[in-house]
């Protein structure tokens, strides 16, 4: 689950996506916590999606060190 003090922006096409504050953070909150109901996508999975689900996926996810792309269940 993210901080919901945070939304989505497109930095650039060459960069894509960031999170951003919206609101003041203060120094050594946790803004994420992964946990169970995390939607993980593998490569195999990414790639049987159709282009709209692609472009949800990349916007909504991060790739973990498995290669993995994790949705958090609280992105919309």
């Amino acid at each position: 689950m993210i901080h919901p003090n945070t939304t989505i922006k497109l930095i650039s096409e060459t960069v894509g996506y960031g999170v951003f504050a919206t609101a003041y953070i203060p120094e050594g909150t946790i803004v994420y916590v992964k946990d169970s109901l995390e939607q993980v996508v593998t490569p195999d999975a990414y790639l049987n999606q159709s282009k709209e689900m692609k472009d949800v996926i990349d916007k909504y996810s991060y790739m973990d060190q498995n290669g993995d792309r994790i949705i958090s269940w609280g992105f919309c």
